[in-house]
């Protein structure tokens, strides 16, 4: 999986559970809490559950990184399907590596793209490590980007032009995706009716021979 994860960014997956999920991650990863998710790890997402956030809701989602808003974001975010949504409910997934130029030009201005939180704390956008690039994004209550010039608004427009494009995916039950999450955006269209998925945040764990994907993917 983290093979795969490294050249394309994401993996899907077929006749899963939460146990056979929660057990192929953790051979590889180390899981990342996030604080709404249960003592399992697992986040269950589904209308009225949860803190009342926009994942608990029918609302549309934009492709975003997952945790973005803290200093060292997830390196993996994992999502299953447990009930589709009979109308609306489709995935939707942005790799911002299909963009390499929008990438180089991100680098070249790297103070003037920033992601601020509600608290006005402000990250970057896209950071370089040694070789490896990380993305993070997301435009809701909890942070929203920002370009501090005429230079960075020009590759935030980039961007905003790469998520009307997103890969629309009709996910079954029991199907799902690991993705990159510093390289692959995700979110979901809006629906109708009950819902169920659950995701599964985490880091490639130390002495893993993929542990460099916690750096972010090779432009």
């Amino acid at each position: 999986m983290a093979e795969h994860l490294e050249a394309f960014g994401v993996v899907l997956f077929f006749d899963a559970t939460r146990e056979s999920l929660t057990a192929a991650m953790a051979s590889w990863t180390v899981q990342f809490r996030h604080p709404q998710a249960a003592a399992d790890g697992l986040t269950v997402l589904r209308p009225g559950g949860g803190s009342g956030g926009a994942g608990f809701s029918h609302a549309a989602i934009g492709p975003h990184t997952d945790r973005a808003q803290v200093a060292d974001p997830p390196t993996v975010v994992a999502v299953l399907v447990e009930r589709p949504a009979e109308v609306g409910g489709e995935s939707l997934l942005v790799d911002v590596a299909s963009d390499r130029a929008l990438l180089q030009g991100a680098l070249e201005t790297p103070d003037r793209l920033v992601l601020c939180d509600a608290e006005d704390s402000r990250r970057p956008m896209v950071e370089q490590h040694g070789r490896r690039v990380r993305v993070r994004y997301r435009d809701d209550a909890l942070a929203r980007p920002m370009a501090v010039d005429e230079a960075g608004a020009v590759v935030l427009s980039r961007i905003h032009a790469l998520l009307t494009v997103p890969r629309v995916l009709r996910i079954n039950a029991g199907c799902g995706y690991v993705l990159h999450n510093h390289r692959v955006l995700h979110g979901r269209t809006a629906f109708a009716g009950p819902r169920t998925a659950v995701r599964l945040l985490a880091n490639v764990a130390p002495q893993h021979p993929y542990e460099y994907l916690n750096d972010g993917f090779t432009m």
